[in-house]
């Protein structure tokens, strides 16, 4: 979204970098953090929006953003990492919620 770009730009550190899309960065460039905090779009697993949960992850839409901090989280082990969604995500998409939380269990241990 170019406006929460821009917000974010207005507020941040000089030195900060914002992309505009995580599909197009390459995880293992970038640097290590201590805390992450990961909100996918919601829109996938929300009831009022797309229901398309995985669906979408063969074109690497919106469903498939998930995937992109799960892996920057086992590359780079910050020693914080947060991620939220939707209710739905762990009650009608169980594949997705026991997909992440299988992550965040392989790196916490």
């Amino acid at each position: 979204d170019p406006a929460c770009r821009a917000y974010l730009k207005a507020n941040l550190h000089a030195d900060c970098v914002i992309y505009s899309d995580v599909r197009d960065v390459d995880l293992k460039t970038l640097p290590r953090v201590h805390c992450l905090w990961c909100s996918p779009p919601c829109q996938p697993y929300s009831q009022q929006g797309s229901k398309t949960g995985w669906a979408e992850t063969a074109d690497m839409k919106d469903g498939a953003i998930v995937w992109f901090p799960l892996r920057y989280i086992q590359l780079a082990l910050p020693l914080v990492a947060v991620m939220e969604n939707v209710p739905t995500i762990q009650k009608k998409y169980q594949d997705v919620y026991n997909y992440i939380m299988r992550s965040f269990r392989r790196v916490g241990n």
